[in-house]
C-alpha cells in the first residue's frame, strides 16, 4: 500500500569568517618562461584561428621572486584563478603561484606560500608589452602563508580601465591598479581601500557614475539572522555613508543558517540584484535567495514579498545544493538566474534556469513553473562559470565549455551535443566578447604529470552557431526484432541545406541509411529519414551525422538510445523530472517518441532500464497496474505501478487515482525478496514520502543507489524483504 510519512532533512553550510588584514605589496616581474607553440588542448571547429596560435596562447609559467624564494621548494604551481575582458578588447588573467615543498619532513604539498601574478594580452593573443613589465604584473599576495581558498576572489575591469582586485584572503578589501599595472594612488590608501569588517564582501560591481558595489553577507548577532549584505564605495575609495545605513545595506533571510552571494548584476534602472545560495535546516534543505536593493541601498518594496527579496529553489522541491552562477535582467524586464543543481543522486549536477518576473513572482511561462534543468551536457564535476550570448544562448565551464540555446535546451550544434570536452583540462575560466567569441582558460596536465609541468593556456572560440541536427528515432523504442525503426534527422544551416545526412549506429553507418539526401520539409526546413532494417538485440546508441557543404560545415546529433527487444521480452526507460524531483518508466513506443521528443517538457532519460514481459508474453508473470494521480497534487502529477492483486484493488478505491490499464507483466520475487531464477535481478520499489507534496515511487535495479536514496534522501523501501517489488533482466 501507498505509505504516507514526512522525513526530515539536515544540511549546514559552514558559515565565512573573520580573517586578519594582511598588507598587500605589489612588485613587478620580468616573465619567467618562454611561450611554447605546442599546446594540450583543442577545440575541433570551434578555435578562433585570429587569436594566438591557431586560437591557443601558452601562458607563461611563474616561479621565484623576491619574498617567495624559499630554498626548501622544489617547485611552483601555476593555477589561472580568474580572466576578465577590458573596454578595448584586451585580456587580463590573474595566475596563483603556489610554492611547493617537497613531501615530509616539511609537510608537503604546494603550502609555502602564494603570490598572484597578472598577464595582459592584446585582442590578437600577443601580450601587451604596455602593461607591468613585458605584459606582466607579480603581486606578492595578500598572504605569504598558505590559508586555504584562492588569493584573489574577484577581478574587475572598470569602464576607465582600471583594474580593481577583491583579496579573498581578507573580507572586504580592493586593491585598484590604473591600466598600466601600477597601484591607484587616488583610490584609498595608495590603491588599497577596505570596507568596515561588520559583514563578508567580496563580489565587486561597478555603478555607471563609477561608484563599486561590494556583495555579500553577514551573521547579525543583534537580530540572529543571516542577512544579504551590500556595500558602497566612492570612486576614491572611500566609504560612500550615504547607501543603506552608512554604507551598508542589507536583507534578513529569516530561519537561514547560512548563505553566500555568488553573482550580481545592475538592471538597466540602477537597481542590484544579488543572487547566491542559502542553507536551512530540516526539511526545506537548501534553496536559492534573489535580492534586489534600490539605488539608496534600501531593499525594493516591489519585489518579493515587499521586502526585496525571493527565496525559492531551483526544483520545485529544495533538493540537495544548489550553485546559483549568474543573473541577468532581460529585456522585458524579467530576471534569469543560471547555475548548477544536485540531482539523481547517481548522476551528475544538473544547469538549472530560473527566470522572475520583474515584481520577484515565478514566470509560468518560463520552462516549467518557471524552472528549467537539464543533466543532457553536464560532466560530473559541474559548472563553476556562466555568461549569455547576445541571442540568449548560455555557456557554462569548468572542465568542459557546455552551451544552451535560449529556450535551455542543449544546443546540438555546439560540441558534442551542446557540450566541448577538452582532454586533460582542469579549471575553465569564462570571459564572453561582446561579438560572442569565447574566451576559456584553464590547465592542460597530462596523465602522471607534475604539476609544476603543467601548461597553462588561453584560448578563444569562435562562438557562432554552426550546422544543428535534431535526431530523434520515431521508433517503435523499444522495437521488437525484425520491426523496421524510423530515423528522421532535421538540419538548420546558415543558409539553404543540401548534401546528405548519414545515420550511425556507434560509428558505424546503418546499412541503407548512408548518405540520405537532405530536401525541403517546410519554409526553412530540412529533413532527412530512412528506415532502418534488421538491428540486433539489445541497445544501439544512434547519432545522425550531417555530411556538410561549404556553406554549412559537417555536424553531429545528440544520441538517442534505441533499443531492440526479443519477443518475449520489452525494456522498461525510467525518466526523471528535476523540477519535480519525479520519476516515471514506461515501455511504451509513443510514451518514449514524446519524452525523448520534448513533449512533455522536463523529462529526460536517467539511463536506467531494465526489462520486463509484454502483456502479449506473460508466461505466469504478473500483470502490473499502472495508475494516474491526474490534477489531484497539481502541479505536480505521479503515476504508481505494482504487479500486486490486492494492492491493485485497492488503489482503484482511491478517487485520488485513475486507473490506466494494465502495461507489462513482471516476475514476483519469494517472500523474502529473493530472485531465483537464473539471470534475474532484483527490480526496487521506493517510495518519497510525499516530499513535495506529491507521492512518487521509483523502480530500479541498482542496489547502491537504492540504498543511498533511504539513506541519504529519506525514500521508504516497499515490497518484499527490503523492497524488492519484482524480478527482472538487464
Amino acid at each position: 500500500m501507498i505509505v504516507n510519512f514526512i522525513g526530515t532533512f539536515l544540511a549546514a553550510l559552514a558559515k565565512g569568517h573573520m580573517r586578519s588584514p594582511k598588507r598587500l605589496i605589489t612588485t613587478l616581474a620580468l616573465l619567467l618562461a618562454c611561450l611554447s607553440t605546442n599546446i594540450a588542448v583543442a577545440y575541433p571547429l570551434d578555435l578562433d584561428p585570429t587569436f594566438g596560435n591557431g586560437g591557443n596562447v601558452v601562458v607563461p609559467h611563474f616561479g621565484a621572486i623576491p619574498g617567495f624564494d624559499d630554498p626548501s621548494a622544489i617547485g611552483y604551481w601555476n593555477i589561472p584563478t580568474k580572466i576578465a575582458l577590458q573596454p578595448d578588447g584586451k585580456v587580463l588573467l590573474a595566475i596563483e603561484v603556489r610554492e611547493c615543498a617537497p613531501e615530509p619532513p616539511l609537510g608537503g604539498g604546494c603550502q609555502l606560500g602564494r603570490y598572484i601574478a597578472l598577464v595582459r594580452y592584446n585582442s590578437d593573443g600577443s601580450m601587451d608589452s604596455s602593461f607591468g613589465k613585458n605584459g606582466v604584473v607579480t603581486n606578492p599576495g595578500y598572504s605569504s602563508s598558505f590559508g586555504g581558498g584562492p588569493l584573489l576572489g574577484a577581478l574587475l575591469i572598470q569602464a576607465d580601465g582600471k583594474i580593481v582586485l577583491e583579496a579573498a584572503s581578507q573580507d572586504n578589501t580592493l586593491l585598484r591598479l590604473d591600466s598600466s599595472g601600477s597601484a591607484d594612488t587616488s583610490f584609498g590608501n595608495a590603491g588599497l581601500a577596505t570596507l568596515p569588517q561588520l559583514a563578508f564582501l567580496h563580489l565587486p560591481l561597478q555603478q555607471a557614475d563609477g561608484k563599486l558595489l561590494l556583495a555579500g553577507g553577514f551573521y547579525d548577532t543583534s537580530g540572529l539572522d543571516v542577512r544579504v549584505a551590500v556595500g558602497r564605495l566612492n570612486a576614491d575609495g572611500s566609504l560612500d555613508t550615504s547607501y543603506g545605513a552608512l554604507g551598508i545595506a542589507s536583507i534578513p533571510i529569516i530561519d537561514a543558517l547560512g548563505l553566500a552571494a555568488t553573482a550580481g548584476a545592475l538592471q538597466s534602472d540602477g537597481k542590484l540584484v544579488v543572487i547566491g545560495p542559502i542553507n536551512y535546516s530540516g526539511p526545506q534543505f537548501s534553496a536559492v535567495f534573489v535580492a534586489r536593493f534600490n539605488t539608496d541601498g534600501t531593499p525594493d518594496a516591489t519585489f518579493g514579498a515587499g521586502n526585496g527579496l525571493v527565496a525559492t529553489s531551483f526544483p520545485a522541491t529544495p533538493h540537495y545544493s544548489p550553485g546559483p552562477l549568474a543573473v541577468r535582467q532581460q529585456a522585458n524586464g524579467k530576471l534569469l538566474v543560471v547555475g548548477t543543481q544536485g540531482t539523481l543522486p547517481e548522476g551528475p549536477a544538473g544547469i538549472a534556469l530560473l527566470q522572475l518576473n520583474a515584481d520577484g513572482s515565478l514566470d509560468d511561462s518560463f520552462g516549467v513553473s518557471g524552472r528549467i534543468i537539464t543533466r543532457k551536457v553536464t560532466g560530473p564535476d559541474g559548472f563553476n562559470a556562466a555568461a549569455w550570448q547576445s541571442d540568449g544562448s548560455v555557456v557554462l565551464t569548468y572542465f568542459s565549455v557546455a552551451r544552451l540555446s535560449p529556450d535551455g535546451a542543449p544546443d546540438p550544434g555546439f560540441g558534442d551535443c551542446g557540450r566541448r570536452q577538452p582532454t586533460t583540462v582542469t579549471g575553465l575560466l569564462l570571459a564572453m566578447q561582446p561579438d560572442d567569441k569565447l574566451l576559456v582558460s584553464g590547465q592542460s596536465l597530462l596523465p602522471d604529470a607534475s604539476v609544476f609541468t603543467a601548461e597553462n593556456f588561453l584560448s578563444r572560440l569562435r562562438g557562432d552557431h554552426s550546422t544543428t541536427v535534431f535526431f530523434n528515432s520515431d521508433g517503435p523504442n523499444p522495437a521488437r526484432a525484425g520491426d523496421a525503426v524510423t530515423l528522421n534527422a532535421r538540419v538548420v544551416g546558415n543558409t539553404t541545406v543540401g548534401g546528405t545526412v548519414t545515420f550511425k549506429d556507434g560509428n558505424l553507418a546503418i546499412p541503407a541509411c548512408s548518405a540520405v539526401p537532405v530536401s525541403a520539409s517546410g519554409p526553412g526546413s530540412y529533413s532527412a529519414s530512412c528506415q532502418a532494417q534488421g538491428m540486433g538485440l539489445g541497445s544501439h546508441v544512434l547519432t545522425a551525422h550531417y555530411d556538410g557543404e561549404p556553406a554549412n560545415p559537417e555536424s553531429t546529433s545528440c544520441p538517442v538510445v534505441q533499443f531492440v527487444d526479443p519477443p518475449d521480452r520489452t525494456t522498461a526507460i525510467e525518466y526523471y523530472h528535476d523540477v519535480f524531483d519525479h520519476y516515471f518508466i514506461t515501455t511504451l513506443p509513443e510514451e518514449v517518441a514524446a519524452l525523448d521528443s520534448g513533449y512533455f517538457q522536463g523529462w529526460g532519460r536517467t539511463g536506467q532500464t531494465f526489462q520486463v514481459h509484454p502483456l502479449d508474453q506473460l508466461a505466469g508473470s504478473a500483470p502490473v497496474c499502472r495508475f494516474f494521480s491526474g490534477q489531484t497534487f497539481a502541479p505536480k502529477s505521479s503515476h504508481f505501478f505494482t504487479p500486486l492483486a490486492s494492492e491493485c484493488a485497492a488503489v482503484k478505491q482511491n478517487p485520488d487515482w485513475m486507473f490506466e490499464g494494465l502495461v507489462f507483466g513482471l516476475d514476483l520475487p519469494a517472500a523474502d525478496g529473493t530472485c531465483t531464477a537464473g539471470g534475474q535481478t532484483s527490480l526496487y520499489r521506493l517510495y518519497n514520502n510525499g516530499q513535495g507534496g506529491a507521492p512518487n515511487h521509483r523502480y530500479l535495479t541498482d542496489e547502491g543507489v537504492f540504498y543511498a536514496m533511504i539513506g541519504s534522501d529519506g525514500w521508504i523501501p516497499e515490497g518484499f524483504g527490503v523492497g524488492v517489488i519484482g524480478c527482472v533482466t538487464k
